[in-house]
């Protein structure tokens, strides 16, 4: 005897017992039997094939947290932690924090800034079957302190007046600046800015430039570490090259020849 089984007229497997892959759906097999003697025979059989229920992902909204407002302005920043959520059939495709119903960040790792007091943070994350789960977090904001001591502004030193002399008639001069000497009694000096008429020409505490003949006046800007600024001053001359040329006086002797060849002098009386 002979097994045929068939989908849509098309062959899928032969014998008695016969193992075969079927795509997700709903599938109408057509078995045919033959007898030795050449007699057939057919039945149909239903097969259903359907995807496992879907998992809930799993939230994780991280610790507990307590930060405290350094700067005394009401707020602190605070870094939530959503990364030991997961899916155990899938991927997390979405991350919300929430606070009384309000979406205030999405993302894995959002920096949210809270004002002083308890926070009661939800964390809702939603896989890519659209299944979601919730876990929260409690974030406590404390008061900070002013520090009473308020900023001193730095000391700005753009060295002493320069100047020099072109004296290759290039048209310009290489001066090296110096700050230096500029300082902070109460903290650290992050930005020294170089400028003429308001446009930046170099950074740095000290730098080489080029300048062209004529006087310039140029401003050194200091910043501290607190955002303080402070400037000063330095005038750097570029003079021309000046030639200095010697006129020689030819003196001419008391008599000059005549065309004879003769000293000329007074006539005989």
């Amino acid at each position: 005897a002979a097994y045929s089984w068939s989908e849509n007229g098309q062959v899928i497997a032969t014998g008695v017992n016969s193992t075969v892959s079927l795509a997700l759906g709903a599938h109408t097999l057509l078995l045919e039997v033959t007898d030795d003697a050449g007699a057939t025979d057919t039945d149909q059989v239903v097969i259903a094939v359907v995807s496992p229920p879907n998992q809930l992902p799993l939230a994780q909204a991280g610790p507990d947290q307590t930060v405290t407002d350094t700067n005394a302005d009401g707020f602190a920043d605070v870094v939530l932690d959503g990364s030991g959520s997961s899916d155990p059939d899938g991927t997390i495709d979405s991350y919300a924090w929430i606070e009384d119903g309000v979406e205030l960040a999405t993302g894995i790792n959002p920096t949210l800034s809270l004002s002083v007091g308890l926070h009661t943070l939800q964390l809702q994350v939603r896989d890519n079957q659209g299944a979601s789960a919730v876990d929260n977090v409690l974030v406590t904001v404390l008061e900070g302190t002013v520090d009473p001591t308020p900023n001193i502004v730095p000391i700005a030193q753009a060295g002493p007046d320069l100047s020099a002399v072109d004296n290759d008639d290039s048209g310009s001069e290489s001066f090296t600046l110096d700050g230096s000497a500029s300082t902070d009694s109460d903290g650290s000096l992050v930005s020294y800015v170089w400028s003429e008429n308001g446009t930046e020409l170099t950074t740095g505490v000290t730098a080489m430039i080029s300048l062209a003949v004529g006087t310039h006046t140029i401003t050194l800007t200091v910043m501290d570490n607190e955002g303080a600024m402070a400037s000063d001053e330095v005038v750097i001359i570029v003079s021309p090259h000046v030639s200095t040329t010697t006129n020689l006086a030819l003196n001419k002797p008391a008599f000059e020849s005549s065309n004879d060849g003769f000293a000329g002098g007074p006539s005989a009386a």
